[in-house]
């Protein structure tokens, strides 16, 4: 049974494991300025749609879904604004606390394929989306930067300075 939640708001007072049983599923347009952190790291930004799919994996609350959205950030070469298209899939393990995830860890699940996002719990969407936005946010490099070191973006510290042998000296010197 999937139950859909459109509104406005949603009850902070959902628990994770509450949506997991349901297998919730949540579509929401969330404005970009309202994820502070997120918004201090661009130019502009704009609104974002997210669907997310609650259900349980291995006994434990896994998130799927996508985020959706424009940013306008600045190059990192020339500091010139550069519009984004972010489409970031969310596919994440979420626990309620440290605690539950190294007990979780103890259990023999020592490989984590997942993400895994540690939060209360219940549901606090706004933080959860944001944190996989800065996680996933694009280096902004502009076409007009070019570069001979391709991606990396390498600085070089100068022109390279010839070397001179420290016993060049010794030959001008006289020995009487």
């Amino acid at each position: 049974m999937i139950i859909s939640i459109m509104c406005d708001s949603v009850d902070s007072s959902l628990s994770y494991r509450q949506l997991a049983k349901t297998r919730a599923e949540i579509k929401r347009v969330l404005e970009g300025k309202k994820m502070e952190r997120f918004a201090a790291m661009c130019r502009e930004v704009d609104e974002f749609v997210v669907q997310l799919l609650f259900e349980f994996e291995d006994m434990q609350v896994r998130v799927v879904g996508t985020v959706e959205g424009l940013v306008t950030l600045e190059c990192s070469r020339c500091n010139l604004p550069v519009g984004c298209k972010c489409s970031l899939p969310i596919d994440a393990l979420v626990f309620e606390s440290e605690d539950c995830l190294q007990t979780w860890l103890d259990q023999e699940n020592d490989s984590v394929n997942k993400e895994v996002v540690v939060s209360g719990p219940s549901l606090n969407l706004m933080d959860l989306v944001e944190d996989e936005l800065i996680l996933g946010l694009p280096r902004a490099i502009c076409s007009q930067c070019k570069s001979d070191n391709g991606e990396n973006y390498v600085y070089s510290s100068g022109p390279k300075v010839a070397k001179q042998s420290p016993f060049a000296g010794l030959s001008a010197l006289s020995l009487s």
